[in-house]
């Protein structure tokens, strides 16, 4: 789940939760990390769970979600309503990440794609590890590396 919200929930950029009865696992907020003219001022929350699809919860509308979400989010600042809420956006993925088959070691696509000058750098290609920022990273240096050189880049958007 996605909140913009009016203000910040905490100074923290990433909280893991582990508090058994909690409906989710962390929360992210993006605008702890780069600031949040980044985003016209808004505060992004993100709220992540990582569920079966035959768990309760997956199948909860939004309203749901947000009412269980909001009161442990007043955990965390025990001054949050509902009111601070501009937007809520509700992602749901059945397959968080990519899952190796036995044997799949042969199978990791190359950084290489089989067009020209183009680069794959994504999840599956980090096998054996498990998804990981640090597995992306390294992948991610991985393909910089591989890229052509004096290839004219593409001028980045400004946010």
């Amino acid at each position: 789940m996605l909140l913009t919200l009016k203000q910040p929930l905490s100074n923290t950029c990433w909280m893991n939760i582990g508090e058994e009865g909690m409906p989710f696992v962390a929360q992210v907020e993006q605008t702890n990390f780069v600031p949040s003219e980044w985003y016209g001022g808004k505060h992004l929350l993100y709220v992540s769970n990582h569920l079966s699809t035959q768990d309760p919860n997956w199948g909860m509308s939004q309203d749901e979600l947000l009412e269980a979400y909001e009161l442990c989010l007043q955990c965390v600042n025990a001054e949050f309503t509902r009111e601070q809420i501009e937007d809520c956006k509700l992602y749901r993925e059945p397959s968080a990440q990519p899952t190796a088959t036995p044997n799949y070691s042969p199978l990791v696509p190359a950084l290489q794609t089989p067009v020209e000058n183009l680069i794959l750098a994504n999840t599956t290609q980090i096998h054996p590890e498990d998804r990981g920022t640090n597995y992306s990273v390294r992948l991610g240096r991985q393909a910089a590396e591989a890229a052509p050189r004096g290839q004219q880049s593409v001028p980045s958007r400004e946010l």
